[in-house]
């Protein structure tokens, strides 16, 4: 995120930034030097914690490289202990989420005649 311009990042309402001051009544832009912006979540999406921070703390990486460990059923060979109660609920949630964007993703394609 470091080499995201910091008007990018108001736009991705990161956490981490300051937010806009003058954000227009319906809360999904902004001005700034005269020019309108427009924010790429919805106003009830801010972030508390920029995406790009996040997915690069130690726990969120250790999710990501057990999930495949994981989905195979070799997650406490891998780690060489068992898995604490925190990564089975984040792997979880994880999986959960996958599902999810993958119902949806079949949805469109179906709404769409399959492309």
């Amino acid at each position: 995120m470091s080499t995201t311009e910091p008007i990018q990042r108001e736009m991705m309402r990161c956490g981490r930034m300051p937010a806009p001051s003058n954000v227009s009544e319906d809360g999904r832009s902004f001005v700034r030097n005269g020019q309108t912006w427009s924010f790429r979540t919805a106003p009830q999406l801010d972030a508390g914690t920029c995406a790009g921070f996040a997915s690069t703390l130690p726990e969120v990486l250790e999710v990501v490289q057990a999930y495949p460990q994981w989905k195979e059923r070799t997650l406490t060979e891998w780690l060489g202990e068992l898995p604490t109660k925190n990564l089975l609920t984040s792997l979880s949630m994880i999986d959960a989420g996958k599902v999810i964007v993958e119902e949806r993703r079949r949805e469109k394609a179906k709404e769409g005649g399959g492309g």
